[in-house]
């Protein structure tokens, strides 16, 4: 099994920004990657980048792969919508 994932501050989120202004998606598998509060300085996170349709091919992926297991894990803390 494949442990490389990148650093989310200087790697994975300057990407996402980039691609979702392309009007494609950034996602860690189960969410957003723009969404993620960083853990510490150099935390480091699955991503997944292309066409929306193919990322969220993926997300749907692992939520069917989480509901097989019977588990929920969302590896990553998700920011809080502001109101």
């Amino acid at each position: 099994m494949c442990t490389k994932r990148l650093r989310l501050l200087y790697e994975a989120n300057p990407m996402s920004f980039i691609i979702e202004q392309a009007g494609g998606a950034a996602s860690t598998g189960r969410g957003r990657i723009l969404s993620v509060v960083p853990d510490s300085l150099h935390q480091r996170i699955p991503v997944i980048i292309g066409a929306k349709e193919e990322v969220e091919r993926v997300e749907q992926y692992h939520r069917e792969m989480d509901a097989t297991l019977g588990e929920q894990a969302v590896p990553h803390r998700q920011m809080e919508p502001t109101t």
